[in-house]
């Protein structure tokens, strides 16, 4: 006597297995090799798209390094601020990338925040970076903030290590006292225009002078 399979629901007209299709009537039917082969395509076709995704994304690793020496936001003798930090930035994706540009999330407003300019684009002749208003300067091969575009090609497992340093008009805030920390995120931005963000901890370093007559202000 031939079994049926009971159907409750009476809307499933039949289920796949391997390469046949199981009737609800107890009969199998073999699928067609032009629906097995489209299906098979198919497949093949969403895991290579996968694969592709996959093995184009892009994926910078980026963090701090050094200590307090390296990482902080200082006021100089005429108000503005200047910032320097330490970073290091691997390319952990499978093919090369390329560094468009940074950007620091700041917490308080400043229009005319900066990366210093790179002196190797004007006239100078010992190519130093120099902070205004200070008798800091380094050399161009110690900062990162031309490591971009042109100079910011990386190779899988390449590795971008410096300091950047920038500089805005605006004080630091009263309510960050010296010898305070502040954390503020670094955004690093790929060819595609995509953001790698990494938060980063700065030593608070005030003009002492300045602190004392605000202090005593308010």
């Amino acid at each position: 006597m031939e079994k049926r399979l009971h159907n409750p629901v009476g809307l499933c007209q039949g289920v796949f297995c391997g390469a046949r299709v199981l009737k609800l009537d107890g009969r199998f039917n073999i699928m067609s090799p032009a629906v097995y082969l489209t299906i098979v395509s198919v497949t093949i076709a969403l895991f290579g798209l996968i694969y592709a995704i996959w093995r184009n994304r892009v994926i910078l690793i980026i963090s701090q390094s050094g200590a307090d020496i390296n990482n902080w936001v200082r006021t100089t003798d005429d108000g503005a601020t200047t910032y320097m930090m330490d970073v290091k930035i691997i390319n952990d994706s499978l093919r090369p990338v390329r560094i468009r540009g940074y950007d620091l999330e700041l917490l308080w407003k400043d229009l005319d925040f900066h990366w210093l300019y790179d002196p190797g684009e004007g006239s100078a002749k010992d190519m130093k970076y120099k902070i205004p208003r200070t008798f800091l300067e380094f050399s161009r091969n110690e900062i990162i903030n031309h490591r971009k575009m042109a100079e910011g090609l990386m190779q899988p497992g390449d590795i971008v290590e410096g300091l950047l340093l920038g500089r805005g008009l605006t004080p630091i805030p009263a309510l960050f006292p010296h010898g305070s920390e502040i954390v503020m995120s670094l955004l690093v931005y790929d060819q595609r225009g995509k953001a790698h963000k990494a938060p980063f901890t700065f030593f608070v370093w005030r003009n002492l002078a300045e602190d004392y007559i605000t202090r005593n202000r308010s």
